[in-house]
């Protein structure tokens, strides 16, 4: 009886990062979709090189002070004045308050969950841009694409 190796047709190892082209292509298609809240997380993402567990548990009082101006540093890590427009364009435009999660995930019929995004669900958007707007196969791109995308 032979077994079948737990990795047999799986991608193993340490993902690809993206290339600046295929992130400027991302941000062109999320512009074109008005998808705020991705064009946010994408940015952040880039910006902090952060692991998915610390960005999906990001709260508005982690990256906004109480006057409603967003620091220059998340975590500790600086973030460009792109990724504070364009999270600033989605706390307004999702009507955020300090104590509410930063990034959520969205809801079938439109419109955002009250609870934060999940690590899958994180994986998930950016398999979904790999085959929707980049057309590539998303096996070998994850969470850990966005950090391992050193070119800024």
């Amino acid at each position: 009886m032979t077994k079948t190796p737990w990795n047999k047709n799986k991608a193993v190892g340490q993902k690809k990062g993206f290339t600046v082209e295929e992130v400027e292509l991302i941000r062109r298609c999320l512009i074109a979709s008005n998808k705020t809240m991705e064009l946010a997380l994408l940015n952040v993402a880039l910006d902090t090189h952060l692991k998915a567990k610390s960005i999906t548990v990001l709260k508005v009082s982690n990256i906004m002070d109480y006057k409603g101006n967003i620091f220059d540093h998340i975590l500790n890590r600086q973030i460009t004045s792109e990724t504070k427009e364009w999270l600033f364009k989605w706390i307004n435009e999702a009507g955020k308050h300090q104590g509410d999660w930063l990034f959520n995930p969205r809801l079938k019929g439109g419109g955002y969950k009250t609870t934060t995004l999940t690590r899958s669900t994180y994986a998930n958007i950016i398999k979904e841009w790999c085959v929707k707007y980049l057309e590539i196969d998303p096996k070998n791109y994850s969470t850990e694409s966005l950090r391992n995308s050193k070119f800024k």
